[in-house]
């Protein structure tokens, strides 16, 4: 399930996913976002209890410019084990 929090006027928008896995749903709203010429930042908070599913989402908003927090943990228990943060990915050969 994704969360988005953002309004039309606000330069930036929050994406929350509490189960994130490989971050599909994220990737998806975001690529949704850009086809409609939306100029707006996205800052995303992650988190899941699969750490490898969650270092892909990592590495794949890190790739596509997103910045967030991402964290491995139960998100039903508030348990969190490592967190980490995001910033974009630069693959310039």
């Amino acid at each position: 399930m994704i969360v988005s929090q953002g309004d039309d006027k606000k330069e930036t928008e929050t994406v929350a996913d509490m189960c994130c896995g490989t971050g599909s749903l994220i990737l998806g709203h975001i690529a949704n976002m850009r086809e409609k010429n939306s100029a707006k930042k996205v800052i995303v908070t992650a988190c899941d209890l699969d750490r490898t599913a969650l270092l892909c989402a990592f590495i794949q908003c890190g790739i596509n410019n997103v910045k967030g927090t991402f964290e491995y943990g139960n998100a039903l228990t508030n348990e969190v084990f490592e967190v980490f943060y995001s910033a974009p990915i630069s693959l310039s050969f």
